[in-house]
């Protein structure tokens, strides 16, 4: 069945609520769910919708994974299914694939902590043209020991490291805030 497209629209909606000024970034994905795109199949090569999460311990270490496709350390996730029935369940099935990792406590409300839009290379074997990937990236937690199983297949290794090490800037900002830390450049007084 899938995710449907209001699930999307919702999130999508809700998420701007919170987060007026990245308006005009999504405005290519809330072209696509106005023109009615299928915004889950990875054939969708105007852009479509991924789903990620960034695990944290109880150490506030997150979770990164050497993803082979991209060569890049990214947190885990990657395209939805038809088994998916919500965007955060696409990620926390992600997860529990590409790192063995189950137990997983939603944060910020279950919203997204950020909706990133980013170019995807042409991958000639694949078949796949150059695209867009809209990835809603949500902020987990995890408590006790945590044993973490690597899917081999895509995933070269993983870490566990300061959300400093996480690559985009706005996501370690939210991450960071999320956590009640602040930024490492921005003295403790002015994040408050």
């Amino acid at each position: 069945m899938g995710i449907p497209a209001s699930h999307i629209q919702d999130v999508v909606t809700a998420y701007l609520v919170r987060h007026p000024e990245e308006h005009e970034l999504l405005r290519p994905l809330l072209d696509r769910i106005d023109a009615g795109q299928d915004l889950t199949r990875r054939t969708e090569f105007g852009g479509h919708v991924t789903a990620s999460g960034v695990v944290v311990n109880d150490a506030n270490e997150v979770l990164l994974i050497h993803h082979r496709a991209s060569g890049r350390r990214i947190q885990p996730g990657g395209h939805c299914e038809p088994c998916d029935s919500t965007l955060p369940g696409a990620a926390r099935r992600e997860i529990a694939e590409e790192t063995g990792v189950t137990e997983l406590e939603p944060c910020c409300g279950g919203a997204p902590v950020q909706i990133d839009v980013h170019p995807i290379s042409a991958r000639p074997d694949k078949g796949e043209p150059a695209h867009t990937h809209f990835d809603i990236r949500y902020l987990f937690r995890t408590r006790g020991t945590v044993e973490v199983t690597l899917q081999a297949d895509e995933v070269a290794g993983a870490d566990w490291c300061g959300p400093s090490e996480l690559g985009s800037p706005v996501l370690r900002a939210r991450v960071l805030a999320a956590l009640g830390r602040p930024q490492p450049d921005r003295p403790a007084a002015a994040a408050r």
